[in-house]
């Protein structure tokens, strides 16, 4: 079994989120969009939203290539700049577009273009996605919407291997900046929110959050989240029954010296108050 099968079946007994986690690859040529995938123009008659593309993948189980004529930058031209698929002009840069929707002032909106996370214009022709189980091309990364409960076993688990944390920048704007753009960059996992576009045009819901990773921390994941049952007892054992885990063990361990130790500390202060104790 390929990491990505693997990943998909730890997923399924491990967390089950409510869509299917995808698989998504830049593009750096048309040529290698592989076999039977779908394109948007040429399938469906219509341009789509990278939030769009990747909802029918992980909702429907379609496959999609995305590339430039592809891409709706009418409706968010952002995400095709993001993905180098527009150019960043001037006028964008210097924060037209963000000031007096998303900041106060110009300056404030420059800065916000300034830390978008985007590819250079031109180093990717579009990309591919398609659920982790029709995957037939070699990814770049994974992408998987999940509440926060679920979140929190993915952030867990990529820490399992190397117990450092969890760095990302959020913008609560261009979900895909923030999830595929940073990821692929960066070469690390990742936890973004739906912006106002992924909500309103891809359907994400209020509860959801998005998580991703490299293909290359994959294998971290599943033993991270395949240690769960072992180390850290379900909420539900709360209801049914008292449940030792190997946390328990340890949280109980942990408080017990910690009880050690400020009963060893009270006992050195009584035995100071002594030694200084005048003598009568």
């Amino acid at each position: 079994m390929n990491v990505l099968n693997q990943f998909f079946s730890t997923i399924e007994k491990s967390i089950r989120p409510a869509t299917l986690p995808i698989a998504i690859k830049m593009l750096k040529s048309e040529r290698d969009i592989p076999s039977d995938i779908k394109r948007p123009g040429r399938d469906f008659g219509i341009r789509l939203l990278p939030c769009q593309a990747f909802y029918l993948s992980r909702k429907h189980g379609i496959p999609v290539a995305m590339l430039r004529e592809d891409f709706n930058t009418e409706q968010c031209p952002v995400g095709s700049i993001a993905f180098g698929v527009a150019p960043p002009i001037d006028w964008w840069s210097r924060g037209n577009v963000a000031h007096e929707v998303y900041t106060k002032t110009l300056k404030a909106a420059e800065t916000m273009e300034k830390n978008l996370f985007r590819f250079k214009y031109g180093k990717y022709v579009g990309f591919v996605t398609a659920p982790l189980d029709k995957v037939n091309f070699d990814p770049d990364m994974i992408l998987l919407y999940c509440n926060s409960a679920q979140a929190m076993s993915l952030v867990s688990a990529s820490r399992y291997e190397d117990g450092l944390p969890l760095n990302t920048r959020i913008s609560a704007r261009a979900v895909c900046s923030d999830s595929v753009v940073q990821t692929i960059q960066t070469g690390r996992c990742h936890v973004s929110i739906p912006c106002g576009g992924d909500r309103a045009l891809a359907f994400a819901g209020a509860e959801e959050i998005v998580f991703t990773a490299p293909v290359n921390k994959l294998r971290t994941i599943i033993e991270g989240l395949e240690s769960l049952p072992r180390t850290r007892a379900p909420a539900i054992f709360g209801l049914l029954g008292k449940r030792i885990s190997i946390m328990d063990r340890k949280y109980m361990e942990l408080a017990r010296l910690i009880e050690k130790q400020a009963e060893s500390k009270k006992f050195a202060k009584f035995s100071r108050k002594l030694r200084h104790r005048p003598e009568e």
